[in-house]
């Protein structure tokens, strides 16, 4: 028994402050959660052209970081034509003639530095979960928690 809470113990040391604060997902409606699509709007729309809304599949804060997983759609609910976006043009100035997006998701990371929040990385289309290496970064658990609930 004391073996355990030893062990239980010393887990919670290690994590450090990862665990103090708990997942979050702030409701819809909220400053906090406009303030967050606000700032990635901006890197989706560079993508799939503008204007876009969002369709939260999840968003996860904790410790200062914030992981949003997205779906674009035009306002009002419009499907987003992939072969007219910005990404596609570029892909097919490129030399590609199918382009590689996978329309029309979404994912960023975020930190909150001094109040604010500030976007350290967005991608629009991937074909791959590019995140993956910040989970390991990220407080413990955003990632396993799918993202959050919307």
């Amino acid at each position: 028994m004391r073996n355990r809470l030893w062990i239980a113990l010393t887990a919670l040391m290690l994590a450090g402050p990862a665990l103090a604060e708990p997942i979050r997902t702030p409701p819809a409606g909220s400053a906090e959660r406009k303030a967050i699509l606000d700032l990635v709007r901006p890197h989706v729309e560079r993508d799939f052209g503008a204007p876009v809304e969002f369709v939260v599949r999840g968003l996860n804060i904790s410790g200062g970081y914030a992981l949003v997983l997205l779906e674009a759609q035009r306002p009002g609910g419009g499907t987003i034509d992939v072969m007219r976006t910005p990404a596609a043009a570029a892909q097919r100035r490129a030399g590609m003639t199918d382009p590689l997006i996978d329309c029309c998701h979404a994912e960023a990371i975020l930190q909150r530095v001094k109040g604010r929040w500030k976007v350290l990385e967005a991608v629009s289309g991937a074909t791959d979960v590019w995140y993956e290496p910040w989970c390991r970064r990220l407080p413990f658990g955003m990632c396993m928690q799918g993202g959050g609930a919307p």
